[in-house]
């Protein structure tokens, strides 16, 4: 035990997959994420996520995100997310009066 480790804020369980390896093909993706402290919604609260490159969905200001296995992420984070598809940036925001709860797995996925 270590009584005085202070822990950085992050996501320790942070997983993607997608429903097909092929080109052309309509691909859903699915991210599980899990913070490691509670992140309370502020006019800073933001979870981005980097380096989803190679899609062909143009740029989107709200693209359409959807809850998997009911896990409150919709709830956590609305119905939408930013795409920018150059340089595959995906940026949810956290909604108005919600929290992302330490330990809560929250997962979603987007096409």
């Amino acid at each position: 035990a270590s009584p005085m480790t202070i822990f950085a804020p992050g996501f320790p369980v942070k997983v993607i997959s997608q429903s097909t390896p092929y080109p052309d093909a309509i691909n859903s993706i699915t991210v599980t994420i899990s913070p490691n402290i509670d992140l309370p919604q502020t006019s800073t609260s933001v979870v981005t996520i980097t380096g989803l490159t190679g899609s062909q969905t143009a740029d989107d200001a709200a693209l359409t995100i959807t809850d998997v296995d009911a896990s409150g992420a919709t709830t956590a984070f609305g119905t939408t997310a930013a795409w920018t598809q150059t340089p595959g940036n995906l940026v949810l925001t956290v909604a108005s009066g919600q929290t992302l709860v330490a330990g809560t797995f929250y997962a979603f996925s987007f096409q």
